[in-house]
């Protein structure tokens, strides 16, 4: 489903069952990565270089899942870059 690409409404499932969220950053238009609820207003993301931090909320579009069947276009289409992909892979398996 090519439309969550340009305007990411939907989610992904990872190979290991997990569900991937993106948000766009309102300011730069740049894709983080969401890892974790709001806590104190601010959200756990990882950054496009693959940094993950706790953020201001306020700073992001709500977050969004991205289809299971649209996981290899998402990075593929360059959405949600490979460290960015690596780095919530390896959240998720701890």
């Amino acid at each position: 489903m090519v439309t969550a690409i340009t305007n990411p409404t939907k989610g992904f499932f990872l190979n290991n069952g997990v569900i991937i969220k993106i948000c766009k950053n309102k300011k730069t238009g740049k894709t983080f990565v969401y890892l974790d609820d709001e806590y104190n207003g601010q959200m756990l993301m990882v950054t496009p270089d693959g940094t993950v931090k706790a953020l201001e909320a306020d700073l992001f579009t709500e977050p969004v899942e991205i289809d299971d069947d649209e996981e290899e276009t998402v990075v593929g289409q360059g959405l949600v870059n490979d460290t960015q992909y690596a780095v919530y892979h390896r959240y998720h398996q701890n």
